[in-house]
């Protein structure tokens, strides 16, 4: 394993004992871009958090859940297998913005839920349509919450 791998696979450890304690949770890997891995957990693993450059891997050092989000939502982290378990287990990762979430909530409170919903839904359909044909359908390019 390389300097950068070790160095990122010891907060892991640390905080997947943390985490799922002794009786250990889903077992999953850590990949680095040289492809150095470090399995955490007993088992198969479920998926693989895999960092495309040295940015992603400076990312996932932090365990920070906004920066390792932002790091996936760029291209720079790749979640290679089951997604539902990262999802599930999201809190493995910190929240280390409070002020951020608390925000988030209370904007609404401060400016008025119409007003909210009203800019919400603008900066929603504002996005480029590239980035929601990533994931949607090319042809019907429909989505729904429901699915």
């Amino acid at each position: 394993m390389t300097a950068g791998i070790d160095r990122v696979a010891s907060r892991y450890e640390k905080r997947y004992a943390e985490y799922f304690g002794s009786s250990g949770g889903t077992p999953f890997a850590i990949r680095a871009p040289d492809g150095s891995e470090k399995m955490l957990g007993q088992g198969p693993r479920r998926f693989t958090i895999a960092a495309t450059d040295s940015r992603a891997m400076s990312a996932l050092a932090t365990l920070d859940r906004l920066v390792i989000a932002e790091a996936y939502l760029s291209g720079d982290i790749e979640i290679e297998g089951e997604i539902e378990p990262v999802v599930a287990h999201r809190n493995f990762f910190r929240d280390k913005h409070p002020m951020v979430t608390a925000w988030h909530m209370l904007w609404p409170k401060i400016h008025g839920q119409v007003r909210a919903d009203a800019e919400f839904i603008s900066h929603h359909y504002d996005i480029d349509a590239d980035f929601f044909l990533s994931f949607l359908d090319k042809r019907h390019r429909c989505y729904s919450q429901g699915v």
